[in-house]
């Protein structure tokens, strides 16, 4: 078995059955032989998170290198807590821009070089090349004159869109769908991997690993309620600042997320607050700074039950989770005056 160093990718991989020491700037490593279908047809496998950090990370050189328009004068270099989220967030959009620019065959359409040498081998630059590039093509796209090949690109380039949105979006199973958006916001938005105290667990966990459970409880209305309002703020402050907007991803996650803190705020009924005794309307007078969420903590307060709500006395887990929440802030809110 010999270890060898990708002359592109700069990673170490082996060849079985090969017994002997080799040169490690003159080989690459199989995937970049990869004809270029084929490597589009693993979109659907990244998508579903199928393919570990090194492999998106070959994947996404391969896909660059595939186009002829990359200058290798060094190999890149993979640093875990940088590449992955340069790959997270640009993957799809240089899967999009390759899937229109081999469509056409004209003298009147080129594209820019860009070079990976000692100031690029980090790929940073990489997202401002794969921008260039759908520049290029939309610039070209829009000056051209004729018609009728103009219409026969567009329906080439629909056809193609379609098939490439089908494979991202179909590859990820819908009991999955939370976990891998949760993954893939992770790696895109390098989630922090400082230590904090879980509120459920009350152990030390790693932040990212406490988001990434957040994230998939939205998809359990149950689960969500056990977590603080706050940390999903916090968590929807960080994702818009931190993850690069404009793909399938980042859309999908922060409307997940917004649809999580609509939840969040629906799921004690600030709609059907009952009205307590006949003729008697339950009312607050609230400062006028109140916000949205006190004054929506004041109205649960207001129809919160006098006493602790028992599962039994419900039709449903989840009316008695709405009625015990209301209980259990009205506890705190007394105990503390």
């Amino acid at each position: 078995m010999a270890n060898l160093v990708c002359s592109k990718s700069g990673i170490t991989f082996r060849c079985e059955h090969m017994p002997l020491a080799f040169g490690t700037s003159t080989y690459v490593h199989p995937l970049f032989h990869v004809p270029q279908k084929k490597l589009i047809a693993l979109a659907g496998t990244w998508a579903a998170q199928r393919l570990s950090p090194t492999e998106s990370y070959l994947l996404y050189l391969s896909l660059l290198d595939s186009t002829g328009l990359i200058q290798w004068r060094t190999h890149a270099q993979y640093v875990p807590e940088i590449s992955d989220a340069i790959v997270a967030n640009n993957m799809e959009s240089l899967l999009h821009i390759i899937a229109k620019i081999n469509l056409i065959q004209h003298p009147t359409f080129v594209l820019p070089s860009f070079a990976i040498g000692p100031e690029t081998v980090l790929l940073d630059n990489s997202k401002y090349w794969i921008e260039s590039w759908i520049g290029n093509y939309t610039e070209w796209y829009d000056d051209l004159r004729d018609s009728r090949k103009r219409e026969e690109l567009k329906e080439k380039i629909d056809h193609r869109e379609a098939a490439l949105q089908r494979l991202i979006k179909s590859s990820t199973p819908v009991e999955a769908y939370a976990a891998t958006l949760a993954d893939w916001a992770s790696i895109a938005g390098q989630f922090p991997q400082s230590a904090t105290v879980h509120p459920i667990t009350n152990q030390s966990v790693a932040l990212g690993e406490y988001w990434k459970q957040l994230i998939k409880s939205i998809a359990n209305e149950d689960k969500l309620w056990r977590f603080p309002r706050h940390d999903l703020v916090e968590l929807i402050d960080h994702c818009e600042d931190n993850i690069q907007h404009g793909n399938i991803y980042a859309h999908t996650l922060m409307r997940y997320l917004r649809k999580g803190l609509r939840i969040y705020d629906d799921y004690l009924g600030f709609g059907d607050a009952s009205i307590g005794h006949a003729g008697e309307t339950p009312f607050t007078v609230m400062p006028p700074m109140s916000t949205v969420h006190s004054i929506n903590r004041a109205a649960l307060i207001a129809t919160a039950p006098e006493e602790e709500p028992k599962q039994q006395q419900y039709p449903s887990k989840l009316a008695w989770l709405k009625a015990y929440t209301k209980w259990k802030m009205n506890q705190v809110r007394t105990s503390s005056t």
